[in-house]
């Protein structure tokens, strides 16, 4: 590399993330779907194209190409997370910090909600609190 250190990022990486309160439930795009809105959700690990998560350079984490998004940017506590359009958002962004999955722009957690690890909980925004259920193993 040219003027560089001679190093490259590393590649993305892809594959399921799974949930640190039940290592056998992963993150999950419901039904297969691409639409935009589909909920984020948990459910058995299965290896299924919608539990294929890339952790992406830009700080996006992504399947079928789509992001994994804060709906309508709203970071008060509980709101659902889904499915969009890579957009380059703000409420798109997520940086693993210490076992969680960290929002930058609001300071809060990817959030498996009452530690309900039922297939089809829809995960959610949380005030990071160490819990659990606020921790994945990524790819």
């Amino acid at each position: 590399v040219v003027g560089g250190s001679g190093t490259t990022p590393p590649p993305p990486s892809t594959g399921p993330i799974t949930a640190g309160d039940d290592s056998a439930k992963c993150v999950d795009d419901n039904g297969l779907s691409s639409a935009n809105g589909t909920k984020i959700q948990l459910w058995d690990c299965n290896g299924g194209a919608n539990q294929q998560w890339t952790v992406a350079s830009n700080g996006t984490l992504q399947v079928y190409g789509k992001c994994m998004d804060i709906t309508g940017a709203n970071y008060a506590n509980g709101t659902g997370i889904e499915l969009w359009d890579c957009n380059g958002g703000a409420n798109q962004q997520w940086a693993a910090e210490n076992g969680t999955l960290v929002n930058p722009a609001s300071g809060k957690c990817l959030d498996d909600p009452g530690s309900n690890t039922a297939n089809g909980t829809q995960l959610d925004l949380w005030t990071c609190n160490g819990g659990t259920n606020q921790q994945w193993h990524l790819p």
